[in-house]
């Protein structure tokens, strides 16, 4: 039988739980490690008494958020069709389950239509984000993310740090209206796969869980006149509802 993990099985979003076990890893290396820095995340200075607390509390918290990911449920079975054929009508069809198994059938692909739709969709999304990111409009940057949100090798989980992280890469601009968009490509992941790119390998993006038909956009940005001299940037699409958001940045 397939087997799959507690967050699918409830339906929870995986990337709410790698908040939860980045959390919890932060807490397992307090007692040890306090005040570090370690790049992607800082642990807070704790004083003896909290460092005593934490070398019991860290490990179960992070054992209690790491197991929810181990596929140890059984998605589900399927029921033998000839024997309900004898079933009175009150009995639920075969076919539908009282739980998703997302193995169990392979979701439908996108029409040609549609695919085409999310892609201009995604296209714009990516000249809206370098447009307000060139004018120095927070809020535009901010409302266009989706969180947690990956910024240039940092895991932000919150408005406000990705707010402040915007303010902060503004500051620092040169001469932000000489800056050019050359070219954008936008291809889903499952287009990235099929043209030998190894998502598993790349630790950053197989940590944003991104489906298939999310979108992996690339801009390329330069001085006018100088293609040359651009830079690529990688942005990274998740849906949210019916719209599209971004999940990430990074040069």
């Amino acid at each position: 039988m397939d087997k799959t993990s507690l967050y699918k099985l409830s339906g929870i979003p995986d990337s709410f739980g790698v908040v939860l076990l980045t959390f919890a890893f932060i807490l397992l290396l307090a007692p040890y490690f306090s005040g570090a820095d370690f790049g992607l995340f800082k642990i807070p200075v704790f004083g003896q008494p909290a460092k005593k607390w934490l070398k019991i509390i860290g490990p179960i918290a992070f054992l209690a958020c790491a197991f929810p990911f181990v596929p140890v449920f059984v998605a589900g079975h399927k029921v033998d069709e000839g024997a309900t054929k004898s079933l009175p009508s009150p009995i639920i069809s075969p076919s539908i389950e009282r739980f998703p198994t997302p193995n169990q059938e392979p979701s439908p692909a996108p029409s040609v239509s549609d695919l085409a739709s999310r892609r201009q969709d995604a296209e714009k999304l990516g000249t809206d984000w370098l447009a307000a990111l060139l004018r120095n409009d927070v809020d535009t940057l901010v409302q266009l993310s989706d969180l947690p949100f990956y910024f240039d090798q940092e895991i932000l989980v919150r408005e406000e740090d990705l707010r402040n992280r915007y303010q902060q890469m503004g500051a620092k601009q040169k001469s932000p209206s000489l800056l050019k968009l050359q070219s954008i490509k936008v291809q889903t992941i499952a287009e990235l796969k099929q043209g030998g790119y190894d998502t598993t390998k790349d630790r950053l993006l197989d940590s944003l869980h991104l489906d298939d038909d999310d979108f992996a956009i690339t801009l390329m940005v330069g001085l006018e006149g100088l293609s040359s001299k651009a830079e690529g940037i990688g942005l990274f699409t998740r849906k949210r509802g019916n719209k599209i958001k971004l999940a990430g940045w990074w040069d």
